[in-house]
């Protein structure tokens, strides 16, 4: 069976160890190399923005999922808080 497309959920922020934006670097471009598509949170930002940066560098395809809920999820979320 072959990989076609990896999900990856990871920070919008960089975190406080350099070696996660160097590992996520180093996870996009070898997704990239390999034409794997990453599918991730959409941010240009942090951590998620540097996989996708580094796969686009790398030639692979990228695609970004931004979640849009409605609002009635907000409210259930609160009452159930409640």
């Amino acid at each position: 069976m072959q990989i076609s497309s990896v999900a990856v959920f990871c920070g919008s922020r960089f975190g406080s160890r350099p070696e996660y934006a160097a590992q996520a670097r180093a996870l996009g471009g070898a997704l990239g190399h390999a034409g794997i598509r990453l599918v991730y949170g959409g941010g240009h930002v942090g951590l998620m923005g540097t996989v996708a940066d580094a796969a686009l560098a790398a030639g692979g395809a990228v695609t970004g999922i931004i979640p849009a809920f409605p609002p009635s999820c907000i409210r259930v979320r609160s009452c159930m808080k409640g």
